[in-house]
């Protein structure tokens, strides 16, 4: 499967939304793959059994992408701008309702 993302005005709304609409066609993320018997269903990196989760704790965790991807030789640069920018797409504006203490 494969996702595309609904802009605001596709969406009929005026606040910033977006709706990832499951597509057959390639779109953004041509590089995010779901399949119900893999992974518990969660995106997914070209097929492969590494999890968007995965690539952005790997993100995380490395602070040099060249390392990362030495140690990891079967991600590509693409696969971790996709994670990122899924990432940022699937994140609502909203507020979690989040107390911080000072």
């Amino acid at each position: 499967m494969r996702f595309q993302i609904k802009s605001p005005v596709e969406r009929g709304c005026g606040r910033p939304w977006f709706r990832l609409e499951h597509m057959a066609t390639l779109g953004s993320f041509d590089r995010i793959t779901v399949e119900a018997g893999k992974c518990g269903g969660k995106p997914c990196i070209r097929g492969m059994r590494i999890t968007v989760r995965r690539v952005l704790e790997l993100l995380a965790t490395y602070p040099d992408r060249a390392v990362l991807l030495s140690e990891y030789p079967f991600l590509e640069a693409e696969d971790l701008n996709q994670a990122l920018r899924y990432a940022a797409a699937t994140v609502d504006d909203e507020s979690l309702g989040i107390d911080r203490v000072a």
